[in-house]
Formats: structure tokens, sequence, C-alpha cells
């Protein structure tokens, strides 16, 4: 009866150290980002590029995944990648957040090329005529919530660009999905699209 007791015991006390030490890296990385202390914002962004962003790249762009894919070409090289972002989109716009500021590569090839292509829940579409807008033109498109995340991050910068008329909105062909017993989509396995 007491070891039961014991393993709970020490399964609340890991979860409440791993809460804890989500909160205090949040809580750094939300000063980082606020005094814009450049070797702190370079640290998380190589951290992000280097080890976050391949596990990432997995899901972005997914149907039930938050985070979106860009795919973009490199500017000097003509190499594919594709970076995940968080895309809000308002009409036929979509904003994408600059957490680190513009002189990001993913960010300078969009730019360069004049376009990219967005997967975002399923969904790809190519985005056009990117260009660099404040924040201030941004977040009043946007939900009370994301508007106070990204404040508190002190974004200061978003890559905006338009949906291609030319080319309709189509879910990912190279999705494959599979259904579990109570038929919920199951897509596993699926390599990012580019």
């Amino acid at each position: 009866m007491r070891s039961g007791f014991g393993r709970v015991h020490r399964a609340v006390r890991t979860t409440g150290k791993v809460l804890l030490g989500y909160a205090v890296v949040e809580a750094v990385a939300i000063v980082v980002f606020r005094t814009r202390w450049t070797p702190g914002i370079n640290a998380v962004r190589r951290f992000n590029k280097r080890v976050l962003n391949l596990a990432m790249c997995t899901v972005a762009g997914r149907r039930y995944w938050y985070a979106a894919a860009v795919h973009h070409v490199g500017r000097s090289s003509g190499k594919p990648y594709v970076t995940p972002v968080l895309v809000v989109r308002a009409g036929e716009r979509v904003y994408i957040p600059l957490p680190y500021g513009t002189d990001v590569d993913w960010c300078r090839n969009v730019l360069a090329a004049g376009h990219c292509t967005v997967q975002d829940h399923g969904t790809r579409y190519e985005v056009v005529d990117p260009e660099i807008v404040p924040a201030d033109v941004a977040l009043p498109l946007m939900s009370p919530r994301r508007t106070r995340a990204f404040r508190l991050y002190d974004v200061q910068a978003f890559l905006r660009g338009r949906v291609s008329a030319n080319e309709p909105p189509v879910a990912d062909p190279s999705r494959r999905e599979r259904t579990w017993t109570n038929g919920q989509p199951f897509a596993a396995d699926i390599p990012p699209a580019g």
C-alpha cells in the first residue's frame, strides 16, 4: 500500500519539477525577447534552428498542428528549405511573426524570391508579394489572445504576404491518412513535403 503512494508522490514531484523548469525557461525567454538581448536571442535562434526545427518540420503544416511550414528556396544556393513558423491568416493576407527580427535566413529568402509556399493545417497555398510590416499594422487584425502573446514577446515586425489568386488552396497531396477504429485521422510517418 505504501509503495503505491510512494510512486504517486514521486510522479507528482517529477511533474512539479518539469513544470517549474518550463516556467523558468519561459520567463527567461520573455526577458530575453523583451530586452532584445542579442546574445540571448542568437542562442535561442541557434537552438531552434539546429534542434527544435528539425523535430518541428516533421509535424509543421499538418491538419491538427499549430505551426505551419514555409517552403522557400535559398537565395544563393537555390536549395529548397522548409521552416516551421506560426501563420495568422486574415482574409487573403498571411502574417508571420518575426520574433528574432527581420534578418533571418528564411525571411530574406522569401523576400528575395518574392514568393513562398505555406502549408498550414493540411492545406498548401502560394504566398506572393511578401513584405515586412510593423506590429502596429498586423496586431489589430489578430485575436486578443495572439495579440497579448506577440506583445509579451515584443514581436516588432511581421512578414505579410498575399495568398495567390492563381492557385486556390488545396489539401496537401502528399498527405496519406489512415484511420483508427474510432474514425479519427491518423497521419503518422508522413514526411514533410518539399
